[in-house]
């Protein structure tokens, strides 16, 4: 006989896994959106994996990123353009695949930590730690591309920043804000659900 405790663990575990599945989905989707712009192109996905980290606790974020990369590893058409295959986690874009996921559990870790320590009184305190949290995220992403970058092409470090970075900046501010906007929309929807 199950305790109506369990019943409440299964409804909150199926709310979870339903929301890191749309998160993948959302990654996946934005992933279509691409722009050429050199070696690198412009894509959606790095909002919606700021996004992930924003509204998912760490292990759910892992999980929806993991999937993620299993998917497009395997050769389903999730990265940029449609594409997908191991050649993509190999090539000189897969840096910032594989950053990915570290990324949005840092910024799902660092969500928690604050949390926990800063008192929730507005929601201007709310936007700016979602601000900063998002803000180490990409550098996180910034950081796995260009080293990758750098590494496949044989560019200089200067070159693979110049290539892999400084066009992305003007863009990635605009998904930044977005990610935290969405989040402050989504956010009181999840709780309720105990996401």
């Amino acid at each position: 006989m199950t305790k109506p405790s369990d019943s409440l663990v299964d409804t909150q575990r199926i709310y979870r896994i339903a929301a890191a599945a749309l998160c993948c989905a959302a990654i996946a989707a934005g992933s279509y959106i691409s722009v050429p712009a050199g070696p690198v192109p412009f894509t959606l996905q790095t909002m919606f994996v700021l996004l992930t980290g924003l509204v998912l606790i760490p292990g759910w974020a892992a999980a929806a990123l993991g999937a993620y990369l299993l998917m497009g590893g395997f050769g389903l058409p999730v990265f940029s353009a449609g594409s997908g295959g191991v050649g993509h986690l190999l090539g000189p874009t897969g840096g910032y695949l594989w950053a990915f996921l570290p990324a949005a559990v840092i910024i799902a870790w660092l969500q928690r930590v604050c949390e926990n320590c800063i008192p929730q009184t507005s929601r201007i305190r709310t936007a700016a730690v979602d601000l900063l949290t998002v803000i180490v995220g990409t550098l996180i992403i910034y950081a796995g591309g260009v080293t990758q970058l750098a590494a496949v092409t044989g560019m200089a470090p200067g070159e693979a920043v110049a290539a892999g970075m400084l066009p992305f900046l003007m863009g990635d501010v605009i998904k930044m804000a977005a990610a935290v906007a969405c989040a402050a929309l989504m956010r009181p929807l999840f709780r309720r659900r105990g996401i």
